[in-house]
């Protein structure tokens, strides 16, 4: 092959004619002799659809697991289960157990005025918007009067 060819043509070309006429190490060049060197990848499948949803999936795998250990390292939820709960001694009669203890006890006064309430108050009003909101729905969509086709005059 006429080296002239391979230096003047285009870059297409020289991927055709492969690069066995380009400089190499004397070594090189002469354990090849005259074969073509054209590094051809493995075949890949599939279109450009499935390499996005490919790369798709492979990135939220990432980012979740990098949430995951974020959380892992940075956070100790096992100290996290424990607030509100009274701290032990190793002097028996400073320990104190309840039975069935709230967090609610041991957070103070605005604590328990809020927990107060949310008992006596916000939980009624909670279950009396519920209770109207469902018989509205009914007003509206007729449902009260399902068996009015079977009324009689009588």
């Amino acid at each position: 092959m006429n080296i002239n060819k391979i230096l003047f043509s285009k870059v297409g070309e020289v991927m055709k004619n492969g690069n066995s006429g380009l400089n190499m190490q004397q070594g090189a060049s002469q354990l090849l002799s005259g074969k073509k060197l054209i590094y051809i990848s493995k075949p890949t499948h599939g279109g450009f659809i499935y390499w996005k949803c490919r790369e798709l999936i492979h990135t939220v795998k990432k980012k979740t697991k990098r949430c995951a250990r974020y959380l892992d390292i940075n956070h100790d939820f096992s100290r996290a289960a424990l607030v509100g709960v009274p701290k032990t001694s190793y002097d028996p009669k400073n320990n104190i157990f309840y039975i069935q203890m709230d967090n609610e006890e041991w957070a103070g006064i605005a604590s328990k005025m809020m927990l107060n309430i949310s008992m006596n108050i916000l939980f009624y009003l909670h279950i009396s918007f519920w209770i109207y909101f469902i018989y509205y729905r009914m007003l509206v969509n007729n449902k009260n009067n399902v068996f009015s086709k079977w009324k009689t005059d009588e």
